[in-house]
């Protein structure tokens, strides 16, 4: 696993953690993991702006695969997919961009 989808895990749990009942720990996995898929589906969706994209795909697949969850909790889910897939946007563009030459070159 990347280290960046260990980071989205983490905050991912922390927040489900704070959503779904205590009880529920199998529905707070996989909303994560429904989470994890949408985040790294984005990119790929249409659309053309990766955050939007995973925000519409978690609400579209927590609605249908968790439904107990209630609306609001996945509202938050959906909104930290969106965060996390347009922070792993920018890291790529960061990344894909050349290094700037140091100040003594």
């Amino acid at each position: 696993m990347s280290s960046d989808r260990t980071d989205a895990s983490v905050r991912l749990l922390r927040v489900s953690t704070a959503l779904v009942p205590p009880d529920r720990s199998d529905l707070r996995d996989l909303a994560v993991d429904v989470c994890l898929e949408a985040v790294q589906l984005a990119p790929d969706l249409p659309g053309g702006h990766p955050g939007r994209a995973a925000r519409g795909a978690a609400l579209l697949l927590l609605a249908d695969l968790c439904p107990e969850i209630p609306e609001p909790a996945r509202r938050d889910l959906a909104r930290i997919c969106d965060l996390l897939a347009t922070t792993a946007a920018l890291r790529r563009i960061r990344d894909s961009l050349p290094e700037a030459p140091s100040p003594d070159q």
